[in-house]
C-alpha cells in the first residue's frame, strides 16, 4: 500500500477499475485480503487533504487492522454511508480513525468490529451499532449525531476521558450500553428527549449534569447509573423521568442537585413502579425551582439526606407523593425549608 490516501492500497481496494482516486459518485472498499485469501501486507492509510466519495466500506483484514490517519485538518466525506465490519468475527479487530474527520449521513459498526476514535470527529445523522459492534471515543474525539441505536444487548458505545458523545435529536435506546468514563461527556441539544428503555443502560463512572432543556428518561425497564451524583436543573432547566417496572436511576455517592443554584428548574417524575435512588439530594435550593411527582407505585429514595427548599426568592418547590397507591418517598433525614 502506498501512503497517500488518494492513490490508496492498490486497485483491488476500489470499485473503480484500475484503482485511483474515487469521486463523489463512487464507493471505496477496503477489503479483508488481497484476493484469493492473501493477507494484506500494509493497512495504514493516510489522507492529507479533504475529499468526498459516495460510500466507505471497511472490513477487518485477517490478523490485521486498518488505521486511517488525517493531516492538515483533513475530512473524509461520504455522501451516503460509512460501514465498518469484521467479517472473520475475530475479537479485538479495531478500525482506528486518528486526527481525521468523518462526515456522512450514516455510520454502521457491524459484527464485533471496534471503531476507535483518536483525536477524530464523526459527524452523522445516524450511528448504528450492530451485532456486538463497539465504538470507543477517546481523548480529543467527538461523535456528533442526530441519534444512535443498538440492535442487540451486547452493543456498546464507550466515551473515555476527553471524548464526547453529542446527541442532536430525540433518541430512544431499547438495548445496549452507553458507558461514559470519568472525564467523558454525554451532551444533548436543548429540547432533546434522551430515553433509555427496555434493557438499555446508561452508565456514568463519575457524575453527570443534565444539559439545559434536556429530558433524561429511564423507562420500561431501562437503567441510568452514576458512580457519583446526577444533577438536574442545577443553574439550568432540565427534567428527569423514571417510569415503568424495572426502570431505575441510581446516583451512588455525593450530593445531587435537582433544581438548585441561582437559576433554572427541575421537574422529576418517578412513576409506575420506577425507582430513583440517590445518596444525598438538594432540591429547589439557592433560588431555583423543583417540582417532584412520585406516583403509581413509584419509589424515590435517598440513602443519606434530602434537603428541599432554601434561598432568598419565593418560587415553586414541591414534592407530591400523594397520588397513586404504593408510591413512596424513603429518606433517612429530611429537611424542608419553609419561606
Amino acid at each position: 500500500m502506498v501512503g497517500d490516501f488518494q492513490r490508496l492500497v492498490s486497485s483491488f481496494s476500489w470499485t473503480i477499475a484500475g484503482g485511483g482516486q474515487p469521486d463523489a459518485t463512487e464507493d471505496a472498499f477496503f477489503t479483508n485480503d488481497a484476493g484469493s485469501g492473501i493477507p494484506l501486507a500494509v493497512t495504514n492509510v493516510q489522507l492529507s487533504a479533504s475529499t468526498t466519495i459516495r460510500g466507505l466500506f471497511v472490513n477487518s483484514p485477517t490478523t490485521k487492522q486498518y488505521t486511517f490517519t488525517g493531516a492538515n485538518g483533513a475530512v473524509l466525506n461520504a455522501t451516503q454511508q460509512m460501514d465498518f465490519r469484521n467479517g472473520d468475527l475475530q475479537a479485538l479487530n479495531v478500525h482506528t480513525i486518528a486526527s481525521l474527520g468523518l462526515n456522512t449521513p450514516d455510520v454502521d459498526v457491524f459484527d464485533n468490529a471496534i471503531l476507535s476514535l483518536n483525536n477524530a470527529t464523526v459527524t452523522t445523522n445516524t450511528l448504528s451499532v450492530v451485532n456486538d459492534g463497539f465504538v470507543e471515543v477517546n481523548s480529543g474525539s467527538s461523535v456528533q449525531t442526530l441519534t444512535y441505536s443498538f440492535n442487540d444487548a451486547a452493543g456498546l458505545v464507550r466515551v473515555n476521558s476527553g471524548g464526547e458523545l453529542r446527541i442532536a435529536g430525540d433518541t430512544t435506546l431499547v438495548r445496549g450500553t452507553t458507558f461514559i468514563n470519568s472525564g467523558g461527556e454525554l451532551n444533548a441539544l436543548s429540547g432533546v428527549d434522551l430515553e433509555y428503555n427496555g434493557t438499555a443502560l446508561l452508565e456514568f463512572v463519575d457524575s453527570h449534569a443534565v444539559d439545559d432543556g434536556v429530558h433524561l428518561k429511564a423507562t420500561g425497564g431501562g437503567d441510568i447509573t452514576a458512580g457519583s451524583f446526577i444533577d438536574v436543573g442545577n443553574n439550568a432547566v432540565g427534567s428527569l423521568t423514571v417510569t415503568g417496572a424495572g426502570s431505575t436511576l441510581t446516583a451512588i455517592s455525593n450530593v445531587s442537585d435537582w433544581g438548585a443554584g441561582s437559576s433554572g428548574n427541575a421537574t422529576v417524575t418517578v412513576a409506575n413502579s420506577g425507582l430513583a435512588t440517590v445518596s444525598q439530594l438538594r432540591a429547589g435550593t439557592g433560588n431555583a425551582t423543583f417540582v417532584g411527582n412520585v406516583t403509581n407505585s413509584g419509589t424515590f429514595r435517598t440513602t443519606s439526606t434530602f434537603r428541599m427548599g432554601g434561598g432568598s426568592t419565593i418560587r415553586t418547590v414541591s414534592l407530591d407523593a400523594a397520588c397513586g397507591r404504593g408510591s413512596r418517598v424513603q429518606d433517612h433525614h429530611i429537611w424542608i425549608h419553609i419561606q
